[in-house]
């Protein structure tokens, strides 16, 4: 069984050409224009940055169950599991701020 797969990121955001009293944002791929959302409604604007991070975010989430997962379940931890778990920081602060802002 073949798991679909997303387009890869980084996906874009951007106001379509809309009415301010019903405003429109659409979805891109940077690699793929042509895999195209569009997103209206009262939080357009904020849930097309949601959408938009979603590869950001994933990435970010699979990198820390990585890490969370080594450092529980070691009974040793090394001075690189800590730089990894610092290097790992920042890349999640971005996505999440990603989505958020």
């Amino acid at each position: 069984m073949n798991t679909p797969q997303h387009t890869p990121g980084p996906w874009l955001a951007s106001r379509l050409a809309s009415p301010d009293y019903a405003p429109q944002y659409g979805i891109y791929s940077e690699s793929n224009p042509n895999d195209f959302a569009i997103v209206k409604g009262d939080n357009a604007e904020a849930n097309a940055r949601l959408i938009a991070s979603a590869p950001d975010l994933l990435e970010a989430l699979e990198n820390a169950v990585v890490l969370v997962h080594r450092m529980a379940h070691e009974q040793r931890r090394t001075f690189l599991d800590v730089e990894q778990a610092k290097a790992a920081l920042p890349l999640i602060r971005a996505a999440i701020a990603r989505a958020t802002t």
